[in-house]
């Protein structure tokens, strides 16, 4: 009976250790699916922000280098009355990350008006597969107030900025001849046509697409598109996805002063055109 009650209870022991140390089972859903990037921009001038500036921070897959970059977040902030140093924080959905991807950051101040008056001038690599990143303290440069990005076409000079919708982009059909610094492909045809009422229209190197735009300075947005669904040959295809990145997220354009439209994505790819 000793003997009995004595195997039962060594019995149970080893039950209740074999529990114990049964690891935890968590949901799926405790994974990481964001990351955060933190920061602050500041510049080394001693030149107070006028009231009202706005700063963006993009972060972009930078892979290839035959293809426009794609954004993967963006955080613009209303400064109101604020100063430099200016702290961000943008958050990436995980989701949205290639796991061989390289991704970097941009950073902008502009004016009220959209005048860049501040940008970053060096690559910033930014590790997106942990948790947590902080970026410290970015030294922007001046952005040469009344410009776009700097750099692609040092002959650009840009008129006054515009008094309304349109009134330098509206009138004849622009024709594109250059995509990214890539030219375009010979025979194709790309075009853009502004109207003074917010609307655009045009070729997109295959599909025809719509669009709204607004104008205001140097800044330049569109917004819901809507493209025809023609397919062509896969190189034309390439070159209307290329003009198609750049429209969709283009922020600034300019008119330089042998009259070409250039218009400038945050991460620098630019759509020239002429009339």
């Amino acid at each position: 009976m000793k003997l009995t009650t004595l195997l039962a209870s060594v019995a149970l022991g080893t039950m209740a250790v074999a529990c114990a140390a049964t690891p935890t089972q968590y949901p799926a859903q405790a994974q990481i699916t964001e990351h955060v990037v933190t920061g602050q921009l500041t510049y080394r001038e001693r030149i107070a922000l006028p009231a009202g500036s706005t700063a963006t921070v993009t972060i972009s897959d930078t892979s290839r280098m035959d293809v426009p970059a794609t954004i993967v977040a963006e955080a613009m902030m209303n400064l109101g009355t604020s100063q430099v140093p200016v702290a961000f924080n943008v958050t990436v959905d995980d989701r949205d990350l290639d796991p061989n991807g390289i991704y970097t950051l941009r950073a902008t101040i502009r004016s009220p008006a959209g005048e860049l008056f501040w940008t970053t001038d060096t690559v910033y690599p930014v590790d997106l597969y942990g948790p947590y990143t902080d970026m410290g303290t970015l030294y922007l440069v001046s952005g040469n107030p009344g410009t776009a990005y700097p750099a692609p076409y040092p002959d650009a000079s840009p008129y006054p900025a515009n008094p309304g919708y349109g009134a330098m982009l509206s009138g004849p059909e622009w024709i594109v001849e250059d995509i990214s610094r890539h030219g375009v492909i010979d025979f194709s045809r790309a075009s853009i046509n502004f109207d003074s009422n917010g609307r655009v229209t045009g070729n997109a190197s295959c599909n025809t697409f719509s669009a709204g735009y607004s104008a205001t300075g140097q800044d330049l947005r569109f917004t819901e598109m809507v493209m025809t669904r023609k397919a062509c040959p896969p190189a034309l295809m390439n070159q209307e996805r290329a003009f198609t990145d750049i429209i969709g997220s283009a922020r600034q354009y300019t008119i330089t002063q042998d009259g070409a439209l250039v218009i400038y994505a945050p991460n620098g790819d630019t759509i020239t055109a002429r009339r």
